[in-house]
């Protein structure tokens, strides 16, 4: 390869659709009036768009050129750039970054191609081809094939020439055209050498420049003293398969001395040229060949010769012979017929040499010469020149580009979405649901394809959706096993599992009481579940290690007993509550199916009787011996009420504390005097868990 740029790998909306065929068709959807040659600058400031009602005048372009020029547009017919063969300007007409110094000339016939780069869907890079001028004088003065290319991205999307000229021929004619490939991706970019009958036509695809295919056939074009012999047009028929090239030969005193038409085939596959007709004209009058088009349908050639008169003529492809199938359309005389180009709506538009402001156009091109009209196509706000833009992308093809094709079976969970993931990964995806991104996530069984587009390869993925039944399975979601003891978790299923820790047994042994959680899944779905498992406890007793009871009161013994099967006293199935009346040992034990628990009980006979001991006389001379009353016991009191009264039934003392004295005063502390004084008293005392209430009534006497 002579060149190569590698493509931006960030990814823009195109106007780009995809449909299947038995070969996998990438298509590009331009519509009318949405083509890269949607806008032409040309001439003396000229500017036209096509639209939707044909051409019509922009308002003045932003470059001056006598003979050629080249523009290009988006796939939604907004201008990118146009060039006169020496400097490229902007969408604005302002000059791009480093976009000066192209070695084409603003007064070679065909001084430049654009050719975007094959596979390039992000609309980024175009290669700018040019042919300089002849000059008088002969080849020391003639550049020959070079090339710069465009970033699109740079510039903040105006556009910037980020490689420098480029040589890739050393001399060539006024001439270059280009045309695709049979993939209508890649492309071949022909010129034809000075001084020899070689055509060049270099292939480009999406690796960059490759090496000339060069073909040696009809006349050599000579270099001479003049340039008569490098100018003139070279064009490719729009379906790729025919070419047609003129140029003229100087006589000694420096007139023209023959037109050459030079009609043959170009092999597309190979990049092969044959001319197989050269139709030779000598002149006597110095007109000079220089305008070719061929019409849509690819059956007609038309011929302009430049001159006083200026010439207009029709060849039939088709003929048996090419040359009798000549029909002259038109003569005229001051504003002669110059370049022709085939515009995006299938007519020819022919330039008007001493500036006029108009194009004509022949609206009927695949017609016979006798049904041709001849008629102005455009007026423009400018003027024509000898040229026109050397566009070649007419029609705009659809690429026929063989995909790598697989198809791929999937399941999903029913009830689930799956995400469908290609195996391979390009620049621009389109999905059969219209989608562009590099994965689609269905919900639904069924087929589904994506069309992925990299700049040297198209691939398409078929992905066959059926939908998965959920694993079966069976598993206890409650278990119990005995404390401090292992257990055995077992899954029924056929399927694959993961338990928790990452196990993929079918049973696993868990220690501890908790939740464990397994997956069970097949080759589309997984379930989720969960074993809670208790722990089963050895039994409880809970009582005292020694009871105490008095021997006036037996007692009923019941232990509080949990989570026992069967409880024993002494090894004999116990009842409760259990008759204590003597002092003894028991052996209580509580089964279950986890093991058994015991304990000992002792119980201890007590004698639980409470005196009390009440003074029936008292000496109130406070001389500190026997001079107050108070009730004294063996035991505590739990509750204690005294009520002292005098003779005629008035209460002198109350108190509920067994521990205050009665002093033998009233209640207000006055003494009282000698005599006999009632009491009635009301208890409770507890001993060993005995306990004893009682009411006593009696007297006490005062003496002073």
């Amino acid at each position: 390869m002579l060149a190569h740029s590698s493509f931006p790998t960030e990814k823009r909306h195109l106007c780009m659709t995809f449909r299947l065929t038995i070969l996998i068709m990438l298509i590009c959807s331009f519509g009318f009036a949405q083509t890269p040659d949607d806008n032409w600058v040309f001439g003396y400031f000229a500017q036209i768009n096509f639209g939707p009602t044909g051409p019509t005048d922009s308002g003045g372009g932003p470059i001056d050129t006598d003979e050629g020029s080249g523009t290009i547009s988006d796939s939604e017919g907004n201008l990118l750039f146009s060039t006169d063969g020496m400097v490229v300007r902007d969408r604005f007409g302002d000059v791009m970054p480093n976009g000066t110094g192209l070695n084409g000339n603003f007064s070679s016939t065909q001084n430049t191609v654009i050719v975007p780069f094959p596979g390039d869907y992000n609309e980024r890079f175009y290669y700018i081809f040019t042919v300089a001028a002849q000059l008088n004088g002969g080849d020391d003065d003639n550049n020959g094939l070079e090339y710069v290319v465009v970033d699109m991205e740079a510039n903040g999307g105006l556009g910037d020439v980020t490689q420098p000229s480029t040589e890739l021929l050393a001399s060539t004619s006024e001439k270059i055209h280009a045309t695709y490939q049979p993939n209508n991706r890649d492309v071949w970019v022909v010129v034809h050498e000075m001084g020899s009958a070689d055509f060049y036509a270099f292939p480009i695809d999406c690796n960059g420049i490759g090496e000339p295919v060069v073909s040696t056939t009809g006349t050599s074009y000579p270099i001479d003293f003049t340039y008569f012999s490098a100018i003139g047009t070279m064009k490719i028929s729009p379906d790729g398969s025919q070419i047609a090239s003129t140029y003229n030969t100087t006589n000694p005193d420096g007139s023209i001395g023959v037109n050459y038409l030079e009609y043959g085939s170009f092999n597309n596959a190979t990049g092969v040229v044959e001319i197989e007709e050269s139709l030779a004209y000598d002149v006597t009058d110095n007109r000079q060949g220089y305008g070719l088009e061929f019409s849509p349908d690819n059956n007609r050639i038309y011929w302009s010769v430049l001159g006083n008169p200026s010439y207009l003529y029709q060849f039939t492809t088709s003929a048996p012979d090419l040359e009798a199938s000549q029909a002259l359309l038109d003569q005229v005389w001051v504003s002669g017929y110059a370049g022709m180009q085939l515009g995006p709506d299938g007519a020819i538009y022919l330039a008007r040499t001493n500036g006029q402001d108009y194009l004509s156009v022949i609206n009927n091109p695949n017609d016979d010469a006798d049904d041709i009209i001849i008629d102005i196509g455009v007026t423009i706000t400018n003027m024509s020149k000898l040229g026109l833009p050397n566009n070649w992308m007419y029609p705009y093809p659809e690429p026929e580009i063989a995909a790598d094709f697989e198809s791929t079976e999937v399941s999903k969970c029913i009830g689930e979405p799956i995400t469908l993931i290609p195996d391979i990964s390009g620049e621009m995806y389109v999905w059969s649901d219209g989608s562009d991104g590099p994965t689609l996530t269905v919900s639904n069984p069924g087929v589904y394809s994506v069309i992925i587009n990299e700049a040297c390869a198209t691939y398409e993925r078929e992905f066959v959706v059926n939908d998965s039944g959920r694993p079966e399975y069976t598993l206890d979601q409650q278990v119990e096993k005995c404390e401090n003891e292992p257990i055995a978790l077992t899954i029924n299923t056929d399927h694959d599992v993961i338990w928790y820790n990452g196990s993929e047994e079918k049973t696993i042994v868990v220690n501890n009481a908790g939740q464990y959680r397994v997956e069970i899944f097949n080759e589309s779905c997984s379930e989720e579940a969960f074993v809670n498992v208790a722990d089963n406890p050895l039994p409880r007793i809970e009582s005292l290690d020694t009871y105490t009871f008095c021997e006036e009161k037996p007692i009923g013994f019941t232990p509080i007993i949990s989570n026992d099967d069967m409880a024993y006293v002494d090894g004999i199935p116990a009842e409760f509550p259990y008759l204590v009346d003597h002092t003894h040992q028991i052996l209580l034990r509580a089964d279950n199916e986890c093991g058994m628990t015991q304990k000992l009980v002792q119980f201890v006979e007590e004698e639980c009787g409470c005196e009390l001991y009440i003074p029936n006389a008292i000496t109130a001379n406070q001389d500190g011996v026997n001079d107050v009353f108070k009730v004294v016991a063996e035991c505590p009191f739990t509750d204690y009420v005294i009520y002292i009264y005098d003779r005629w039934g008035t209460l002198q003392f109350q108190s509920n504390d067994p521990a205050e004295p009665w002093l033998a005063a009233d209640q207000s502390g006055y003494h009282l005097p000698p005599g006999i004084y009632p009491y009635r008293i009301e208890w409770t005392t507890e001993k060993n868990g005995f306990v004893q209430s009682d009411k006593i009534s009696g007297h006490v006497q005062v003496l002073r």
